[in-house]
């Protein structure tokens, strides 16, 4: 599957407002806290300019895939 390894609270922001649903936390989508480590090799891309998505966000996804 395809996932973003965002995880930040979008309520209240106009720019996600249409990406999610507002009625449901943060917590309940995005994959970051559904990942546990496993022994699967995973692919994690940054894009060098994303001024949306932080790199923090995928290294936390990174360090959550491998504890």
């Amino acid at each position: 599957g395809l996932a973003g390894p965002y995880h930040f609270d979008y309520k209240g922001d106009p720019l996600a407002e249409d990406a999610f649903d507002q009625s449901i936390s943060y917590q309940e989508v995005m994959p970051y806290y559904f990942v546990n480590q496993n022994s699967i090799k995973h692919y994690l891309l940054m894009a060098e300019n994303d001024q949306l998505v932080g790199k923090e966000n995928t290294l936390d996804l990174d360090r959550a895939l491998r504890q």
